[in-house]
Parts: structure tokens; C-alpha cells; sequence
């Protein structure tokens, strides 16, 4: 994945690249674990020479970004299926009680996830690089 950026520093070994066009990120619900989340500038880490005011693409890993997707997004349905299966036929509970426990189980999964985001906040799961715009 590429987004536009432009050149706002340079430092050692380091420049500073500052997004043009973040909006989207703006309302994404796993903007905390991709690392978006009020980041509008990235510091990369780059051999080339840079000039302030460069036109550049920041390339992002989708890595990051897919285990993002997986952690909010398919584990809460992986757990309300599963608690259902598990209250049904090995608890053996109504399906009336499995569905409510597999409803609670969902809420809880939120929770889980809420937690996962909070520790993993400052953790870095992309890898970020540029290049020059042709």
C-alpha cells in the first residue's frame, strides 16, 4: 500500500514524512495497532538524499495492517461461533441459552480486543519506507 507524502525533515540517517492525505484514517476503527492513529508524519530510516519539500510515496507493509483487520475484525466472529459450537454440543445447553452466551461472549471479545489495543498502542507492526515521486 503507497500514500502520498512530502518531505517536513531530515535528520541522520532519518527523514520525517508527513502524509497529505490521512482523512481516511481519520474514522478507521484499527487505526491504533497500523500505527495511523494521529500520525500524519512517519520517520523513516533511509540511505538516499532527500530535500525538504520532495514529493515522496510511503510505502506501508500491509503485514501490519492485515493482523490489525484479523485481531478486530475475524477473531470476535471465531469467538461467538465458537462459544456457540462449545455450548451446544459439549455443554449441551439449549439453543436458546447458547445463543445468549454466545451474544455475551461477542461483548466480551470486544472487551479483549479493547484491551489487545491499549497494550499494543505504541507497538509498531508496520514497515514504512519511501520513494521519490517520478
Amino acid at each position: 500500500m503507497t500514500e502520498a507524502g512530502i518531505v517536513v525533515g531530515i535528520y541522520d540517517g532519518f527523514i520525517k514524512v508527513k502524509r497529505t492525505a490521512p482523512q481516511n484514517c481519520n474514522t478507521c476503527r484499527i487505526r491504533h495497532i497500523c500505527g495511523s492513529e494521529n500520525l500524519p508524519e512517519f520517520t523513516i530510516k533511509t540511505n538516499e538524499e532527500y530535500k525538504i519539500g520532495e514529493l515522496v510515496d510511503i510505502i506501508i507493509d500491509p503485514k501490519g495492517r492485515l493482523f490489525a483487520v484479523t485481531l478486530f475484525y475475524i477473531m470476535p466472529i471465531i469467538i461467538f461461533l465458537c462459544s456457540y459450537i462449545i455450548s451446544v454440543y459439549i455443554l449441551k445447553f439449549s439453543e436458546y441459552v447458547s445463543i445468549i452466551l454466545s451474544f455475551l461472549s461477542l461483548g466480551l471479545s470486544f472487551f479483549i480486543v479493547i484491551e489487545i489495543n491499549k497494550k499494543l498502542k505504541h507497538a509498531k507492526f508496520l514497515s514504512v519506507s519511501c520513494r521519490r515521486v517520478e
